[in-house]
């Protein structure tokens, strides 16, 4: 397995690390958003990853410049035990409702909104918009992983 690390930036006052990874000759990309490691970019991709390793899925659809979304990334997702959790138990999918691909199950209509999932596709919780409160979301995430 190889890994390229491409670019740093600085966006909402977190540092983003992405990174291009050759896995059997395809190249997937995932990114780090804060306390938050290998958040992937492709629905298909971390599916596999999702069925590979047993977890669930935390899908986030936004748009550019959505100012919910960028406070969303910039402040709950920063949390440190919610991105313990996430990173322990899920695959973590940030898809913009606009360029990215996804199943027709998943209905962004309006961001942000998260879907979680099991590695099944099975849909278990959606939240339509910016919740400020961590605990929201970690309450969630203990109802889907015991």
């Amino acid at each position: 397995m190889k890994k390229l690390l491409i670019i740093l930036q600085l966006l909402s006052g977190s540092v983003h690390a992405e990174e291009l990874t050759t896995i059997e000759n395809t190249i997937i990309y995932t990114s780090q958003l804060g306390e938050l490691s290998n958040v992937y970019h492709n629905y298909a991709q971390a599916l596999r990853v999702a069925k590979e390793s047993k977890k669930s899925l935390f899908i986030l659809f936004e748009k550019e410049y959505c100012p919910w979304c960028i406070k969303l990334k910039s402040t709950t997702l920063q949390d440190r035990k919610l991105a313990g959790l996430l990173n322990r138990d899920f695959v973590v999918v940030l898809l913009d409702k606009n360029r990215d691909k996804f199943p027709s199950q998943y209905d962004p209509s309006r961001v942000p909104i998260v879907y979680m999932a099991n590695f099944n596709e099975k849909v278990f919780v959606k939240k339509l918009g910016y919740e400020k409160n961590p605990n929201e979301y970690i309450r969630l995430l203990k109802y889907i992983t015991p």
